[in-house]
C-alpha cells in the first residue's frame, strides 16, 4: 500500500519538501487570486505576477465578473464533494428525476498517521472503498490514526462514509454554469482543481482544501457585504443535478482531461462544457473522461436532467 510521499520519495533527484511547498504555493496563489478577484483588483484567474492560477494557459482568457454569483461558484463546488452536503441532498430529494431512490456516495479526506494505518493493519484501499461510520471514525480518532495536525508521517487520504456512485464533475460544473453564470463556472471548477493538487501539499486540512477555500470565500464575502453568499437549496441543487446516478451517467473528467483537447475536440474539455453554456451547441465529436463516454451522450443527458428539472428555459434554444 503506497501513499504519493512513498512515490516522490522514491524518486532520484527529486525533494519531496520542495514538491510539496511549490504544490502549496499554486494553492496559496488561488486563495490571493480569489482575494483579489472579490476586492476588484484583478478580472482574470491569475497569481500576482500575472500567471494563470494552476498553470492552466486558457485562464488569462477568461474574464471574471466581480458578483455575486460568479462567487458562489466557489462554494457551490466546494461543497459538491462534502459528506455532509450530500447527505443534506439525499435527504431533500428523495428520488432522482425518473423516480427511483437517489443514493449518493461520500466520505471524506482525512489527516492520517501512516504508521498507525500499518500497525492496525489498514490501507488505503480499505479506508476507500469500506464504508465508516461515525462510530468507527471517532475510533480512529482515539487509536490515533486520524490526527488533528500535519506533520512528518502524516498524509491526506480519502475514508469512506457511504457507499454509492459520487457526482459527475462535468456534469455539475456545467450545471453551475447554467444556474449561475460562465465566471461562477470557471471560478468553481478551479475550486475543482485543488482537490488534485491538495492532496500533496504542505498544509492540507481535514475535509480537503478545496472545501476550505469554498468556505473561506463564503466567509470573506459575509464580512464584506454582510450577506449569505449561498443558500442551503443553491448547494443541494448542483449536488443533485451532478449526482451519477440521476438520469444515470458514469464518469468524471480528471483535471488532466478537463485541460486537454481530446481528439475529436476543437479545444479543450472545458472550454468544450463553457461553450456550451454559452450557445447551447455542443461538439458532438470526442469521448469523455477515462471511460471514453461520448460527448454527445454527456450533452443529451446534461440537456434532459434541465428539462425534468423544470429548468430548461436556462439552456440556450439553438442547442442541438
Amino acid at each position: 500500500d503506497i501513499h504519493l510521499s512513498d512515490i516522490v520519495s522514491s524518486i532520484r533527484g527529486i525533494n519531496l519538501e520542495e514538491v510539496l511547498a511549490t504544490r502549496q504555493k499554486m494553492v496559496n496563489d488561488f486563495v490571493w487570486s480569489i482575494e483579489n478577484l472579490m476586492d476588484g483588483k484583478i478580472n482574470r484567474l491569475v497569481n500576482k505576477k500575472g500567471k494563470p492560477i494552476y498553470g492552466v494557459t486558457f485562464l488569462p482568457d477568461l474574464p471574471i465578473e466581480n458578483d455575486k454569483e460568479t462567487f458562489k461558484g466557489a462554494v457551490l463546488v466546494g461543497r459538491m464533494d462534502s459528506a455532509e452536503w450530500r447527505e443534506k441532498t439525499t435527504q431533500k430529494f428523495k428520488t432522482t428525476l425518473e423516480g427511483k431512490a437517489l443514493k449518493i456516495g461520500y466520505g471524506k479526506e482525512y489527516l492520517i498517521d501512516l504508521e498507525k494505518l500499518n500497525s492496525l493493519k489498514l490501507n488505503t484501499t480499505i479506508l476507500s472503498k469500506k464504508p465508516h461510520s461515525e462510530t468507527t471514525i471517532d475510533d480512529y480518532r482515539k487509536k490515533g490514526l486520524i490526527v488533528k495536525k500535519k506533520g512528518k508521517g502524516v498524509g491526506s487520504i480519502f475514508i469512506r462514509h457511504k457507499e454509492g456512485n459520487g457526482i459527475c464533475d462535468d456534469m455539475a460544473i456545467t450545471s453551475v454554469g447554467f444556474l449561475h453564470g460562465e465566471s461562477a463556472m470557471t471560478l468553481g471548477w478551479c475550486i475543482d482543481a485543488t482537490d488534485t493538487y491538495s492532496k500533496f501539499i504542505k498544509h492540507p486540512v481535514e475535509g480537503g482544501v478545496d472545501e476550505w477555500i469554498g468556505e473561506y470565500t463564503r466567509k470573506r464575502w459575509y464580512k464584506k457585504y454582510h450577506e449569505e453568499l449561498v443558500t442551503p437549496e443553491e448547494c443541494m441543487e448542483i449536488i443533485y443535478l451532478g449526482a451519477k446516478n440521476n438520469v444515470p451517467i458514469h464518469f468524471s473528467s480528471s483535471h488532466r482531461r478537463f485541460t486537454e483537447t481530446e481528439v475529436g475536440a476543437n479545444k479543450a474539455t472545458f472550454l468544450e462544457h463553457l461553450d456550451f453554456v454559452k450557445t447551447g451547441k455542443f461538439n458532438p465529436h470526442y469521448h469523455l473522461g477515462f471511460e471514453r463516454i461520448p460527448s454527445k451522450k454527456f450533452y443529451h443527458s446534461l440537456q434532459r436532467r434541465f428539462e425534468m428539472y423544470g429548468k430548461a428555459d436556462l439552456i440556450p434554444k439553438n442547442s442541438k
